[in-house]
């Protein structure tokens, strides 16, 4: 039995028992993981309006309005999976029709999951030269410092058009993809934000969770508008009982097939 609180949506579980279970079957250190959630949460509680989650989430409003997408790009394969995650905590978040007050404010801002430096060669093209309405978060951690020569790629030091890379190693390259990328945007005017990781162990992790988490909450309820529910979503799952035939969603008059 996992007891999970029901006011806990799917998209803030992940430091709840239904993150915890499999990652605990995985190996990870579950208590270092909820300390560096844990860490987050008191200097929430005492720096307030100076905490990292409150100037983060500052940021990100003071943007809002005015970049309606959101670019969220981890420089390490590893953390690409938490930029699909963070684009499911924004969007459901976020996406609200209605403010607390019962306006309607049609409120929201598309995040776009990128692993970098991949996208940076699929997506950048966009970014820098297409509509300046792109936010972007970048998200730096340590590589594993594999050479690119003396066995990394043997045979480069005969290759005088490569020699600039020697004594280099894949992290120098990936470290200066990132640096250089998110200058250029910058350059282009756009908002940037640079988060440095030490690592992408299970301490820094649930930090970073729980920062997410934080801000996504903090910026919601500066909007006024509830970034706990998904209203949204809630008919589309009505509908689809409804065609498998469950019993209690049959469809009414004005649901019919598009």
């Amino acid at each position: 039995s996992l007891p999970v609180q029901t006011d806990v949506g799917g998209r803030y579980s992940v430091l709840s028992p239904v993150g915890l279970f499999p990652a605990s079957i995985l190996g990870i250190d579950c208590g270092s993981l909820l300390g560096g959630a844990a860490g987050v949460l008191q200097e929430f509680a005492d720096l307030g309006p100076e905490s990292l989650p409150a100037r983060l989430a500052s940021i990100y409003l003071s943007c809002f309005e005015s970049h309606r997408i959101h670019a969220f790009i981890p420089y390490s394969d590893c953390l690409y999976e938490t930029s699909l995650w963070f684009s499911q905590l924004w969007a459901e978040s976020l996406g609200k029709r209605f403010d607390l007050d019962g306006n309607e404010v049609c409120a929201g801002q598309t995040p776009v999951p990128c692993r970098g430096p991949a996208d940076q060669h699929s997506l950048l093209q966009l970014f820098m030269e297409g509509p300046p309405d792109t936010f972007f978060t970048f998200l730096r951690v340590p590589q594993e410092d594999t050479p690119l020569s003396a066995g990394g790629l043997p045979g480069l030091e005969s290759h005088e058009s490569f020699s600039y890379l020697l004594g280099r190693s894949l992290a120098d390259l990936r470290d200066a993809e990132t640096e250089a990328t998110a200058t250029a945007l910058s350059q282009r005017g756009l908002p940037v934000v640079m988060l440095e990781l030490p690592d992408h162990g299970p301490r820094t992790m649930g930090a970073l969770f729980m920062l997410l988490e934080l801000v996504t909450v903090l910026t919601g309820l500066s909007m006024n508008i509830d970034p706990l529910d998904q209203p949204g979503v809630e008919l589309g799952k009505r509908l689809t009982f409804s065609y498998l035939g469950r019993p209690g969603y049959e469809r009414s008059d004005n649901e019919g097939a598009v």
